[in-house]
C-alpha cells in the first residue's frame, strides 16, 4: 500500500529547520481528534472555532500547524465574537488541501473502526451481507 507523506518545513530566524510529517499514520489520538474538530468547525460553522472546546495541547498543535501551513488558525477580532448560549466562537480555522484530505481519510478510518465494533443487527443491511 502506498502512503502519501506530506512534509511541512518550518525555517525559523535562527535557521533551525523543523520538518513535520503530516499524515494520519503519524498523528497521535489528540492530533487526529483536533483535525476532525477543525474539519467539523469548517463544515458546520464556516471555520469558526470555540476554543473552550480545546485544551492546551490542542492550542499548541493548532499554532504549530498554523506555523507550517497545514492549517491557518487564529483569533477572531474581539468585536466580532458572537456569544450564543452553546458556543463562543473566538478563533477561526482554514484547512489546507492536505488537511482536508487527511481529515477525510480519518473520518473513513474511524467509521470502519466503529462499524467493526457494532453489536446490533442492521435490518435490511446485515441480512444481505450474510
Amino acid at each position: 500500500m502506498l502512503v502519501k507523506i506530506i512534509c511541512y518545513v518550518k525555517v525559523t530566524p535562527r535557521s533551525i529547520t523543523r520538518i513535520l510529517i503530516m499524515n494520519i499514520e503519524n498523528m497521535n489520538k489528540d492530533e487526529r481528534s483536533l483535525l476532525l474538530y477543525f474539519e467539523t468547525a469548517a463544515v458546520d460553522y464556516g471555520g469558526k472555532v470555540d476554543a473552550r472546546r480545546m485544551n492546551g495541547i490542542d492550542l499548541a498543535n493548532a499554532r504549530q500547524w498554523n506555523e507550517v501551513g497545514f492549517v491557518r488558525f487564529g483569533r477572531i477580532y474581539s468585536g466580532d465574537i458572537q456569544r450564543v448560549s452553546s458556543n463562543v466562537f473566538d478563533h477561526w480555522v482554514v484547512l489546507s488541501d492536505d488537511a482536508w484530505t487527511e481529515a477525510h481519510r480519518e473520518r473513513r478510518d474511524r467509521n470502519v473502526r466503529l462499524e467493526s465494533k457494532l453489536t446490533i443487527l442492521r435490518t435490511g443491511y446485515d441480512e444481505e451481507a450474510a
